[in-house]
């Protein structure tokens, strides 16, 4: 090689390694329980359209991507996206669609009408959105192969693309990524992996994807291994993918999720308030405090000079003793389990965390504004505060019926997860009722109502 093709050679490999320094991996923010609408007509987290602007304020000031979610099958979910995406458009915002709608089993049978129903949705998105996801997770919902799932969805994409002026894409595990390289179209994948599988994934997903190559979902919860972690250990969590995020060509990636009611959640926000959890630090915000209002001071009294009146001799008269106003204590949260005893009462902001002792196991409680949210307890436990209770008790009730005999059986706020060999159920109280997911294809009944490999959703 002369002189000249050096020059122009080295000159071309600054180049290349300048843009890509330019084009740093964005961050977005997953608005999930908010804008998917479930069977019973509700958002998963009912809000008022003034609240998701306020919501979107308080995401602007960590990113400008915000990903909604919107079920097909559930006509009252595209007007209320449609009303949420405005509210976004208003702020300046990217704003992405993508359909979800895991409580279906999709196979060669029921598939058309799937892509008819996202087809009408892209049509009906588009000019209010920038981008259009036409699927989620499919894999895991359906028992066709993964390269026919792969064919029809890039069917299902080229008719998006004829209705939809915004980039249209999909969502997918990352387990599932081997069919999807060479493919030269923009993909989202999930990646809840641990911090170690995190990082090879990342690579591999920068070496085979580039920028096509977008992260539709990632985060922490506070729980790993079935152990409780605190909230400082999951900004640690964050701040470690952030990193390895930020380095890769990944255009954007979509942290999972503001809001969630359990307190072990891969929420943003501490369930039940306002208040952001220091996660918010990894990206230059800090977390919320309470406010502490300034002593008023005041100006110092002038006392006017004292004329003592004649002095009168009188009776003594001894005043009763007042009794001193006992201050009120913080409400009690009671509990029900058999040997129960408070163990730790920790006030954090607006907040109370208690732990329990009792003779079935140990349990922690979250007091919110004299909300209650149980984050762990034995099926014996509920906790009340001012007659009102929470726990394990409705859902612990439930006559689950699977596959032989579970290996797992927990709890989780809301929810009751059960885990068989290779299927697991989750059921969670929702609006006065019940909802079940199957993540699987076994056949799971809860009190009758059944979940299989044709419907993996159901609620009563």
């Amino acid at each position: 090689m002369n002189k000249r093709n050096l020059f122009w050679g080295v000159l071309f490999l600054l180049f290349a390694a300048l843009s890509f320094s330019a084009q740093a991996a964005e961050l977005g923010v997953n608005y999930y329980a908010e804008s998917l609408v479930g069977d019973w007509g509700l958002p998963y987290h009912p809000l008022s359209i003034e609240q998701v602007g306020r919501d979107f304020d308080n995401i602007k000031t960590i990113s400008n991507n915000v990903k909604l979610y919107l079920n097909p099958y559930v006509n009252a979910n595209l007007p209320w996206v449609q009303q949420v995406a405005a509210q976004a458009e208003t702020r300046g915002m990217h704003t992405v669609v993508n359909i979800f709608a895991d409580h279906r089993r999709l196979d060669a049978g029921n598939w058309d009408d799937y892509a008819n129903r996202v087809v009408n949705a892209c049509s009906a998105m588009n000019g209010k959105v920038d981008e259009f996801i036409v699927g989620n997770e499919i894999t895991l919902h359906s028992s066709m192969s993964r390269t026919d799932i792969r064919d029809r969805v890039i069917v299902l994409m080229d008719r998006c693309d004829a209705v939809f002026d915004g980039q249209v894409s999909y969502e997918e595990f990352w387990y599932a990524n081997d069919v999807w390289r060479g493919t030269n179209r923009p993909i989202y994948f999930m990646m809840y992996e641990n911090i170690g599988a995190f990082r090879n994934n990342m690579a591999e997903l920068s070496a085979n994807f580039g920028s096509n190559g977008y992260i539709g979902e990632w985060g922490e919860d506070l729980l790993e291994d079935s152990i409780e972690h605190d909230e400082q250990w999951q900004k640690d969590q964050i701040q470690q993918r952030w990193d390895v995020i930020k380095n890769s060509p990944a255009p954007v990636a979509y942290l999972f999720t503001y809001r969630e009611p359990s307190w072990t959640s891969f929420s943003m926000l501490r369930p039940g308030t306002d208040q952001r959890r220091p996660l918010w630090e990894a990206f230059g915000a800090a977390p919320a405090v309470p406010v502490v209002q300034p002593p008023v001071v005041q100006p110092p009294v002038v006392q006017p000079p004292v004329v003592q009146p004649p002095v009168v001799t009188s009776p003594v008269v001894t005043p009763p003793v007042q009794e001193p106003v006992p201050v009120q204590p913080v409400p009690a949260v009671q509990c029900t389990a058999p040997g129960c005893v408070v163990t730790r009462d920790v006030s954090d902001g607006v907040c109370r965390v208690m732990d329990f002792s009792t003779s079935d196991g140990p349990a922690r409680v979250l007091e919110c504004r004299d909300r209650l949210f149980v984050m762990r307890a034995p099926a014996s436990f509920s906790a009340c505060i001012d007659g009102s209770c929470v726990g394990r008790t409705g859902l612990s009730a439930l006559d689950v019926r699977g596959p032989g005999s579970p290996v797992s059986d927990t709890s989780d706020g809301a929810c009751r997860t059960v885990t068989y060999s290779t299927d697991s159920v989750k059921v969670c109280e929702k609006d006065g009722g019940h909802e079940m997911f199957l993540y699987g294809n076994a056949n799971v009944c809860v009190d009758g109502n059944c979940v299989g490999p044709a419907n993996g959703y159901a609620r009563w």
